[in-house]
């Protein structure tokens, strides 16, 4: 890795660097279905570049971060899960693909006062696979172009909390988080029926923390809407005529107790 600072100010710092980096090689290690399944794969390697800025302006109660960057993979390790013709089953299998990817990111936390607290984080990627896969097993995956699985275009985050002081010395904290998903694939084929419509996912927490700090008494709860997501899903039409979907944390309540001594 190489890497440049330049101190615009003292609260505000430019980077850039380049970097490269690898993978091993291996070997697929899942259910000898089909004997091709067991073929070694490459390593593979990335070319990353990236420039960005590191600030604390407005003395120091904001933190402001951003960065764009792009990545230049030869030979990435794509997890094929495309089943298996005439068995049905997911091959589970890691193939060797080229791909690139470029984005931003941007983080801010804010603190405009002692009681109050603020962060916000967005995050946008642009990657896709640059050539199709032909597999022994699964047969010619037609991917070029597509977007990458598990890889959301856009993702956000948010936070706030504020804390009142009560007249005994403890204290009284409240807590709203949400964070926002796009569209998510979860094969190479850029099927949306394997995978995730963009979704919303937000929580909350209510806490009571006494003067001497050693008892913290919380009420929280997650997924606040109920949302209905998969966290992954399979393919299994061709064979079994459904998709396996992994369901996220439904609306979940919560209550805390803790003490330090």
């Amino acid at each position: 890795k190489v890497g440049l600072d330049w101190r615009l100010a003292e609260d505000a710092l430019v980077y850039a660097s380049v970097a490269k980096g690898f993978k091993g090689a291996g070997v697929n290690g899942n259910f000898l279905i089909d004997l091709g399944g067991r073929l070694d794969y490459d390593s593979e390697d990335l070319y990353a570049y990236e420039i960005g800025i590191k600030s604390s302006p407005l003395d120091g109660t904001m933190q402001f971060n951003a960065s764009v960057f792009y990545y230049d993979y030869s030979d990435a390790q794509i997890f094929n899960n495309d089943p298996v013709p005439g068995i049905g089953l997911p091959a589970n299998i890691i193939r060797n693909a080229d791909i690139t990817m470029s984005g931003a990111d941007l983080d801010l936390t804010w603190a405009p006062t002692d009681e109050l607290f603020l962060q916000l984080g967005v995050g946008y990627l642009d990657g896709e696979y640059d050539e199709d896969i032909l597999d022994p097993v699964t047969g010619l995956l037609p991917i070029e172009g597509n977007q990458l699985q598990n890889t959301p275009e856009w993702s956000a985050f948010g936070l706030a909390s504020y804390q009142w002081a009560l007249g005994d010395g403890g204290s009284i904290t409240a807590l709203l988080d949400a964070t926002y998903t796009d569209d998510i694939y979860y094969n190479a084929r850029q099927d949306l029926v394997i995978g995730q419509k963009a979704y919303t996912i937000t929580n909350a927490r209510l806490s009571y923390r006494t003067a001497s700090e050693d008892i913290e008494v919380a009420l929280w709860a997650k997924n606040l809407s109920n949302k209905e997501y998969a966290t992954y899903s399979f393919d299994l039409r061709p064979d079994f005529g459904f998709v396996q979907y992994m369901r996220g944390v439904p609306r979940t309540l919560g209550f805390d107790l803790k003490y330090s001594f």
